[in-house]
C-alpha cells in the first residue's frame, strides 16, 4: 500500500489473515521461535537466537536452509 504524505496506514483485518500478517510462537523446548506467514501458513520460519545475533531458518526444496531475504511477487486480481 503507498503512503500518503509519509503517513503509515494500518492493514486491515482482511490483509492481516489473509496477505501481511504472521504468527510467532515460542517453542520453549528448544528455545527458538516458530514463525509462520499469513500467506503462506504451510512454511515455517524458525527464528534461533545465535548469541548477540539471531538466525532465520526454514526447508527449502526439502533442505534445511539459513533465510537471508525473501522475495515476494505479487498480482492484482479483480474483486
Amino acid at each position: 500500500m503507498a503512503a500518503e504524505d509519509g503517513r503509515h496506514v494500518e492493514l486491515s483485518a482482511i490483509e492481516k489473515k489473509m496477505a501481511y500478517g504472521l504468527n510467532l510462537a515460542t517453542d520453549a523446548s528448544s528455545g527458538f521461535y516458530r514463525m509462520t506467514l499469513a500467506a503462506e501458513k504451510k512454511r515455517e520460519i524458525r527464528v534461533c537466537s545465535d548469541g548477540a545475533t539471531a538466525r532465520a531458518e526454514m526447508t527449502i526444496g526439502g533442505h534445511q536452509a539459513n533465510l537471508y531475504r525473501m522475495f515476494i511477487s505479487t498480482k492484482r486480481i479483480g474483486l
